[in-house]
């Protein structure tokens, strides 16, 4: 898998200067433990998210900041605490409210034979009407080399050919997850069918699920439900 992963021992409150992307592996299935490999991409990227392609490639999609400088302080955050961030700005320890440095905050893409790397060159992800800042794109890569990926609602973008940025579309549609950070999937029963969880943003700790039953076009939720809550067992 490849995580967000804060420098300098800090937490999440400073995502937007010390977030690197962090692979790690476990050896026995999906519920771990796992065990942190490479640095895919270091600072500054932050929600990745990487897709299968038929011919075998791993294509990662995250996004990113090139240049001297990073998101927000200019300067990633001192040392923390344990996976905890004392907010001082003499650290260069802001938030997000807080931020002396302001940059568009784009998707890129980027794609290997094996998890470990080399990666190819990073690409710019078309972003369409979306704006400056990060899309959360999520995409999932189909049989036949079209992609198709959701972003912050209700932003979708589609591909005939992952690779070929000519083919990429965003469109923004009237509703697609609840919240952000959206993470989609096939129904393994019915692969026309979608899914996607997210979680419901910083108001709400509880997470959402909606599916789609029409290529995406439109989404359907249970308003009264949620996939996770914010309790951890």
């Amino acid at each position: 898998m490849w995580a967000a992963e804060m420098t300098n021992n800090t937490g999440i409150l400073v995502w937007m200067s010390n977030s690197r992307v962090r692979h790690a592996v476990s050896h026995t299935g999906p519920y771990g433990p796992y065990e942190p490999q490479d640095i895919a991409f270091g600072i500054w990227g932050h929600e990745p998210t990487v897709a299968r392609a038929p011919t075998g490639e791993y294509v990662l999609f995250w996004t990113a900041h090139f240049g001297d400088r990073v998101p927000c302080s200019g300067i990633p955050c001192g040392d923390g605490d344990n996976g905890n961030s004392v907010m001082d700005p003499k650290k260069h320890c802001l938030n997000i409210h807080d931020c002396v440095y302001s940059t568009n905050l784009n998707s890129y893409m980027s794609y290997a034979k094996d998890p470990h790397g080399p990666w190819s060159e990073p690409v710019l992800v078309p972003k369409g009407g979306f704006g400056s800042g990060d899309t959360n794109l999520a995409p999932i890569i189909g049989r036949d080399g079209s992609l198709f990926g959701l972003g912050r609602p209700g932003w979708v973008w589609r591909a005939t050919n992952w690779r070929d940025l000519s083919t990429y579309t965003v469109e923004q549609i009237d509703a697609t997850v609840l919240g952000e950070d959206p993470f989609v999937y096939r129904d393994p029963y019915n692969v026309s069918v979608l899914h996607a969880l997210s979680h419901a943003g910083h108001y709400d700790a509880s997470g959402g699920h909606v599916w789609s039953i029409d290529g995406g076009n439109s989404w359907q939720n249970h308003n009264d439900t949620r996939a996770y809550s914010s309790l951890i067992k």
